[in-house]
C-alpha cells in the first residue's frame, strides 16, 4: 500500500503541474459565441472542472504532511484523494467530448 500511495502521489503531482496552464487557458472556453443555454451551461461546467481539478492533490498533500510522522497517512482515504485529480480531469475530457457531440 505504501508503494501505491507514493506512485499515486507522483502521478497526481505530474497532473497538477499542468494546472497553471489550464487555468490560464480556461478563459478561452468562453471566447466564441454560445449556441444556447445548453452550450453555455456546458462551458461553465467545463471551466469549473478545469479550474478545480487539483483540489484532491492539495488535500492529500496536506493529509500526507500532517500524518507522516506516525505513519497513519497510508489509508484508502488518502488514495481516494490522490485519484481525484486524475478522475476529475478524465471527467473534463469526457464531458467535453459529449458536449462536442451535442453541438453537431
Amino acid at each position: 500500500m505504501k508503494l501505491q500511495i507514493y506512485l499515486l502521489f507522483i502521478i497526481s503531482a505530474l497532473v497538477t503541474l499542468a494546472w497553471p496552464f489550464a487555468l490560464l487557458l480556461s478563459v478561452f472556453i468562453f471566447d466564441s459565441p454560445t449556441r444556447g443555454v445548453i452550450d453555455l451551461f456546458g462551458r461553465i461546467v467545463l471551466a469549473l472542472l478545469l479550474i478545480s481539478y487539483p483540489w484532491g492533490f492539495i488535500m492529500a498533500a496536506i493529509r500526507f504532511i500532517n500524518r507522516r510522522k506516525n505513519n497513519t497517512f497510508f489509508s484508502n482515504f488518502t488514495m481516494t484523494l490522490l485519484i481525484a485529480p486524475i478522475s476529475q480531469l478524465l471527467a473534463f475530457f469526457m464531458f467535453a467530448f459529449v458536449l462536442n457531440g451535442l453541438r453537431k
